[in-house]
């Protein structure tokens, strides 16, 4: 397809017009349209046959067509059905068609709410409503007027509950009373006095668990007791002890999961089975064999009955 785009037979000027730029051949389905009856015979009941294996409780072998194609904004479903670190987690839904790409935060609230912020520093609100991978995420509600760009983490909690670092360095809480896209998030609580702007990551793990990626590259634990808005989150402990710095993307799971996305671009599963700030998160298993370093964001989106949700954004 190089040859063909590039430098295409002398006799054939026209050949590299219809060779996309990124050289991906197209679907079978796209194929499907613009093939006559006599050439679609030559797909062998492919498109037929696969849907057909695939619900049929005899086969034993999943079939499948290679993802689509990924273009920058989308936003993508996943589902890890597995739930216990095996598999190839792949093959996306799209959810969200384009623009994605522009907001500075995505980040899950749970119950298919999804917070983002826009380049102009409002504080959106959308909802997945079906949390199943189809339908079209969009029309979202400013719940945050202005000013929520200059936050340097945030992250969905409890249900309501957003957590920022502000450019001090300090720890806040804010709450989302309504959860319906309605009402103004502000006047947040101090829940951390400094130093929270070193992190490289950070991330809920419920029960009021936070996760955190030091700049030595050591993975921190630490315990929001109240959940409230008061008191001081201080006082970590360590429970990995290096290397985190290098994760492109960490985000907590199902109670004790973290998800991290490495330099390689491979989607890792860890588990922490303590959850109480002893032993050592190690040995992750491999869930993605490459190409999740193209998204920009990843978000745990929760359950929805027999599913657990990675919410991703397609970056540059």
């Amino acid at each position: 397809m190089f040859f063909a785009r590039y430098l295409q037979p002398e006799n054939w000027p026209d050949l590299a017009a219809g060779i996309p730029d990124s050289l991906i051949p197209p679907t079978t389905a796209e194929l499907a349209q613009n093939l006559t009856p006599e050439q679609q015979s030559y797909l062998g009941g492919y498109l037929a046959g696969v849907p057909a294996f695939n619900d049929s409780g005899k086969c034993r072998i999943a079939l499948r067509e290679s993802p689509p194609d990924l273009v920058v904004g989308q936003l993508l479903f996943y589902n890890d059905n597995t739930r216990e670190g095996v598999g190839d987690l792949h093959s996306p839904s799209v959810i969200g068609t384009g623009g994605w790409q522009d907001l500075t935060s995505v980040f899950s609230g749970g119950d298919g709410i999804l917070y983002a912020v826009n380049p102009q520093g409002e504080l959106l609100f959308y909802r997945d409503y079906k949390r199943d991978g189809t339908g079209d995420v969009n029309n979202p509600k400013v719940i945050g007027l202005g000013g929520w760009q200059r936050m340097l983490h945030l992250f969905g909690g409890d249900p309501g509950v957003i957590y920022a670092v502000d450019d001090q360095g300090q720890l806040l809480f804010f709450r989302d009373y309504h959860r319906d896209g309605t009402g103004d998030v502000n006047t947040p609580s101090v829940i951390g006095l400094g130093g929270w702007q070193d992190m490289r990551h950070l991330t809920y793990g419920g029960d009021g668990i936070i996760y955190a990626v030091d700049d030595q590259g050591k993975l921190l634990f630490y315990r929001d007791y109240h959940r409230d808005g008061t008191g001081d989150v201080n006082t970590p402990s360590v429970i990995g002890l290096g290397g985190w710095q290098d994760m492109r993307h960490l985000v907590a799971g199902e109670p004790g999961v973290l998800y991290a996305v490495d330099s390689q671009g491979q989607l890792l599963h860890y588990r922490d089975y303590h959850r109480d700030g002893t032993g050592d998160v190690n040995s992750p298993q491999l869930m993605g064999n490459g190409g999740w370093q193209r998204f920009s964001q990843l978000t745990y989106g929760g359950n929805n009955k027999d599913l657990k949700i990675l919410y991703a954004v397609v970056g540059q």
